[in-house]
């Protein structure tokens, strides 16, 4: 293999982490809180991006009860990112 073929597969392979990238920046997976609370988005890297509580659902039940419901709403929406990441034709 000489030096162009090499260039080319590095820029074919740049191209592909490329798209990737992009597709995992626009990918956002949305889970619900649960008792009607509300839900958190996390984007393709599994961070966190927003969380929007219900106003009227949230006298409803104790800070520590939301914010665990919170944490584990987080917890499964970053899991299924996980699988999505790992799963053929998911974000490759």
């Amino acid at each position: 293999m000489d030096a162009t073929e090499v260039v080319a597969r590095m820029d074919v392979d740049l191209e592909r982490t490329r798209q990737w990238v992009e597709q995992l920046r626009r990918t956002t997976v949305t889970e619900e809180i649960g008792r009607g609370l509300g839900k958190v988005v996390v984007n393709g890297y599994g961070h966190l991006q927003s969380v929007t509580v219900d106003r009227e659902a949230f006298h409803m039940v104790g800070e520590d009860v939301l914010a665990t419901r919170i944490v584990d709403a987080v917890n499964r929406a970053e899991s299924r990112v996980e699988r999505l990441r790992a799963e053929e034709g998911g974000l490759r």
